[in-house]
């Protein structure tokens, strides 16, 4: 069906409204939606940096402790984090050679002090510093125990005992030999 006006299509009636009027509705419509979208966008923007933060402080955190370690720095320690997410598998690692580390750094102090029974299991087939680590004690206490022997044996009046310089290397057999040479030195007169 189709409208035909009045008076059988010849007459028609006019309506006159102003365009402010008219598009009023339009324009409330356009205002409530860019205020929404201001929201939205304000929502999203402290979303964003409440995110940002909540992923950024972790990392921050990690990179400060891997620089302190990467300098021999061990005093600090991180926070641990829950989680099977990269970030908290990165957390747990760094905490694991904070811990190795220190632990190291302990055993060495041990060594310092002239204790030679230390021992730093190695965390995999391929840590090669607890081995490195006890070739070191392992030459210690060999060292100590040559040496040992030979000034024991000397006070008890055996004056040709000497240490096996041979078995060591570097300044532990300039060590040996310089033990030898005193004795050598001192047994001369003797001799003679």
């Amino acid at each position: 069906r189709t409208y035909r006006g009045f008076s059988e299509g010849r007459a028609s009636v006019l309506l006159a409204e102003s365009t402010a009027s008219a598009f009023a509705g339009a324009a409330a419509l356009r205002n409530q939606l860019i205020l929404i979208a201001v929201a939205v966008g304000a929502l999203a923007w402290w979303g964003a940096i409440r995110f940002s933060t909540h992923l950024a402080a972790p990392l921050i955190s990690a990179t400060e402790l891997a620089e302190r370690l990467a300098t021999g720095d061990t005093r600090h320690d991180i926070a641990p984090i829950a989680g099977e997410d990269e970030i908290a598998k990165l957390n747990a690692s760094l905490r694991k050679l904070l811990d190795y580390l220190r632990g190291l750094t302990s055993a060495a102090e041990h060594v310092a002090r002239g204790e030679m029974n230390i021992v730093v299991a190695p965390k995999s087939e391929h840590d090669e510093l607890p081995r490195a680590f006890a070739t070191v004690v392992r030459v210690n206490a060999d060292l100590t125990a040559a040496l040992g022997a030979t000034t024991e044996q000397a006070a008890a009046g055996k004056l040709d005992a000497r240490a096996d310089s041979t078995r060591f290397e570097g300044d532990f057999r300039v060590l040996a030999d310089g033990v030898n040479n005193t004795l050598e030195a001192m047994v001369a007169p003797i001799n003679e």
